[in-house]
């Protein structure tokens, strides 16, 4: 049992196991909160020997290398370690670690700091009375104000010269892939935790179909999503998934009912996802946060967060200007996306000139070219008339902004079939002339390549009334 003096020296105080994972949690992943509070933070602050273990062999290893470990190195020294007890618990912790989101830790980093400056305060003056006894004055000053500076935040910047392994380490992105082969690639495996990535076209171009395929994509990699819209209904969202995982078209969904069912409860290797409805213009990304923060309390951590379109949330406060108002959506989506450490995946309206570009540009966006600025990853979408009616329906996908690696790339897409869900990437068109070829390919006034495919789905239509008619009159 532990005393009612122990609890208040230690972080049981703060409820014990759950604050001291989320602690050991903080300091894997926050370099800079480590750099505060590793000087003052003290083992015996830990009251379970697995957590005082686990604060050992990164301080050690952070003394020794100038690095904090990462979970892979903290998996190998945890399996080397000879106490069987010690190294089942450890590995159970970083289990734990690994699942759990690092949004909420903000307040565990804060509370941490705030004890730890305390306990060097409490020893400061606790010292001071033998010194005051002996007249050391300078040894009380230099003590309390040692402990006053406890825990600041002491970043004096990055020493290039020193500091290459760490900046090195820094530079590895977790991803998750979009199953898109193509533009996987050229993504760099995929779209990385902490990022915003954007989807820019005109409306009914396919933005939210794109997103969708994407969304399914991740779904079948067994990791989670969570889906919101803001311009369909749950309902028409999730009949559109149903397309997708069952292989049949969407207006053939509810004839098939039992046929999708059995499809949903086949599929291997799947997260879990759910898709939420929130009005246009009614919810703010601070709305998006609390549900995410009552998703996690439901042991829902999100791999994927898809926001379906970023235009239609509600801005921030006392701003009245749209463009300042998008402004501060696309920079809210993006410090969420930082602090739940997911990709967060998003679209945006083109301005009504470049709805019929054969290459939707960065310069599209429409009222606030900010955005731009705030986004990781911009990915446009451009579809005109002869796309539509072409068999099957293609679009091209233009990477105008890539943090990840190369942009300035078009990415053909064929099938881009909304009916059915079937969407595919074909090659990558790097090079210059042929880039400029293929922008320069169809222009708007090529009338009779639109007449030809416009004849040929009239006399599919015409066809297909005339077989009708001769059913009904047999």
């Amino acid at each position: 049992m532990i005393s009612k003096k122990t609890d208040i020296d230690t972080f049981q105080k703060f409820g014990g196991s759950v604050f001291q994972t989320k602690l050991i949690q903080s300091l894997i992943l926050d370099v800079k909160f480590f750099a505060r509070i590793f000087s003052i933070l003290k083992k015996e602050y830990f009251t379970n020997q697995a957590h005082q273990f686990l604060f050992e062999k990164i301080n050690e290893y952070y003394e020794k290398y100038k690095l904090v470990p990462s979970f892979e190195i903290l998996e190998i020294i945890v399996t080397s370690e000879q106490d069987e007890l010690i190294r089942t618990v450890a590995h159970e912790i970083l289990k734990v670690i690994k699942k759990s989101s690092v949004a909420d830790t903000k307040m565990i980093k804060d509370e941490a700091l705030l004890f730890c400056r305390q306990q060097r305060m409490k020893a400061a003056i606790y010292n001071s009375v033998k010194r005051f006894e002996e007249n050391d004055w300078e040894g009380i000053w230099k003590d309390v104000g040692d402990a006053f500076r406890a825990g600041e935040d002491n970043d004096s910047g990055h020493d290039y010269f020193e500091e290459l392994d760490h900046r090195l380490e820094k530079l590895k992105r977790e991803i998750v892939p979009t199953g898109l082969k193509d533009l996987d690639t050229l993504l760099g495996g995929g779209m990385g935790k902490g990022e915003l990535i954007i989807v820019v076209g005109g409306p009914s171009i396919g933005k939210s179909f794109f997103m969708q395929v994407v969304s399914a994509n991740v779904v079948l990699q067994n990791k989670n999503v969570i889906y919101y819209t803001l311009e369909l209904y749950e309902h028409q969202v999730g009949v559109r998934f149903d397309s997708r995982f069952s292989g049949i078209s969407i207006d053939d969904v509810p004839t098939n009912k039992e046929f999708v069912k059995n499809k949903l409860i086949n599929l291997s290797n799947k997260g879990k996802f759910k898709i939420k409805e929130y009005p246009a213009k009614t919810s703010s990304v601070n709305i998006l946060r609390m549900h995410l923060n009552k998703l996690m309390m439901e042991n829902f951590i999100p791999d994927l967060i898809v926001v379906d379109y970023a235009d239609l949330l509600k801005g921030r406060k006392g701003i009245n200007e749209k463009r300042f108002e998008l402004e501060s959506i696309y920079e809210d989506l993006r410090a969420l996306a930082y602090d739940f450490n997911v990709p967060v995946l998003s679209a945006s309206q083109a301005n009504k000139a470049e709805y019929n570009n054969e290459v939707v540009t960065i310069a599209s966006l429409a009222e606030s070219f900010a955005k731009a600025a705030v986004a990781d990853i911009i990915i446009t979408i451009s579809r005109r008339m002869d796309d539509k009616l072409s068999t099957p329906p293609k679009a091209r996908m233009f990477i105008a902004k890539n943090r990840a690696g190369k942009d300035g790339v078009i990415i053909p897409l064929q099938p881009f079939d909304i009916g059915t869900m079937q969407l595919e990437t074909k090659t990558a068109i790097t090079d210059n002339e042929t880039l400029k070829k293929e922008i320069s390919k169809l222009t708007y006034g090529d009338e009779e390549q639109l007449k030809r495919s416009l004849s040929k789905k009239y006399d599919k239509f015409k066809k297909k009334d005339t077989d009708n008619e001769d059913t009904s009159k047999s």
